[in-house]
């Protein structure tokens, strides 16, 4: 899936998940209330168990869902 986008543009910024969700799907952000949790302060560990579980299981789904529907759509690009 990610991999196709390197292949079929690698440009320097723009073959991330969320950039390629906006992209190609038109997905607007859906990590803001996540992104505070996913960086710890220099030397600790993330604060990602601290997120409400629903509002978790819910990013994931989405990150899944978005990679899944990006890789068709690459595929489709890519004759396979």
């Amino acid at each position: 899936g990610m991999q196709n986008s390197h292949i079929l543009d690698n440009r320097r910024g723009i073959t991330s998940l969320k950039f390629q969700a906006y992209v190609q799907l038109g997905q607007e952000s859906y990590d803001n209330h996540i992104k505070p949790f996913l960086k710890g302060k220099p030397g600790q560990a993330n604060r990602i168990r601290e997120v409400d579980t629903d509002k978790l299981l819910r990013y994931c789904g989405m990150d899944s869902l978005n990679a899944f529907e990006i890789a068709m759509k690459q595929m489709e690009i890519m004759g396979m």
